[in-house]
């Protein structure tokens, strides 16, 4: 589920500026995101919880959503975009999808659009 909010905050030289962000909340849970820095955090805080089975409901859910953020990474900084491609190759163990089951895997679909994102950041398209 993603929504759009007005952010209303002070620059370096104490001007207000607006920012209109996406708020992503995790389905099944009460988890909002809005950068990849916010997904990555809420990422390790349920890694960190007790072994269950809403555990892993929700450690799946967390994933498929930014799987299905879509346009949200064209929206995020290069250097966010970055550090989020490298938390998710960092930890294959937790991402990695089982043999055979690649394609169209959470995975594989936040890997490609964080490299589109990536290229086109790259390539000063955005």
């Amino acid at each position: 589920m993603s929504e759009r909010t007005l952010i209303v905050a002070a620059d370096a030289g104490g001007r207000l500026v607006r920012l209109l962000r996406d708020i992503i909340t995790t389905p099944g849970t009460r988890l909002s995101w809005s950068t990849p820095g916010e997904w990555m955090a809420h990422d390790c805080a349920l890694m960190l919880r007790r072994h269950s089975a809403g555990r892993y409901k929700a450690e799946a859910s967390h994933l498929e959503a930014l799987a299905g953020a879509g346009t949200w990474f064209l929206s995020q900084s290069l250097e966010e975009l970055l550090a989020l491609d490298g938390y998710i190759r960092l930890n294959p163990a937790r991402f990695r999808p089982a043999p055979g089951r690649r394609a169209g895997s959470p995975r594989a679909r936040i890997l490609d659009a964080l490299n589109a994102a990536i290229t086109q950041k790259r390539q000063g398209k955005l």
